[in-house]
Parts: C-alpha cells; sequence; structure tokens
C-alpha cells in the first residue's frame, strides 16, 4: 500500500510492460530496522502473497 494508504487496482490488460529489476525493491539491511517481531510479521506476510 502506498505512503498515503491509497490502493489503486489494474486490470491486466492496462499493463502495456513490465521487466524485471536488477535488485529488490527492499531496503537494503531492512533487518536491522526493524524489530523482531515486526520483521516476522513481514515475513508471513510476504508469504500469503505468494500463495495467491
Amino acid at each position: 500500500m502506498p505512503a498515503g494508504g491509497i490502493t489503486r487496482d489494474v486490470k491486466k490488460s492496462e499493463i502495456t510492460a513490465r521487466k524485471e529489476l536488477p535488485q529488490s525493491l527492499m531496503p537494503a539491511r531492512l533487518g536491522g530496522l526493524l524489530h523482531p517481531l515486526e520483521l516476522s510479521d513481514l515475513v508471513a506476510y510476504l508469504e500469503t502473497l505468494r500463495k495467491k
């Protein structure tokens, strides 16, 4: 979700191009920025996305 809490649904037909980025959008050393419970919650959330 973007910083302002606004979401936007995009139909597949509206996507004209996709490309793989050379690096992740996740900040480097993210594990050091989050409390261990926050990191655990993030990993659990990301795992739910894989199942969709």
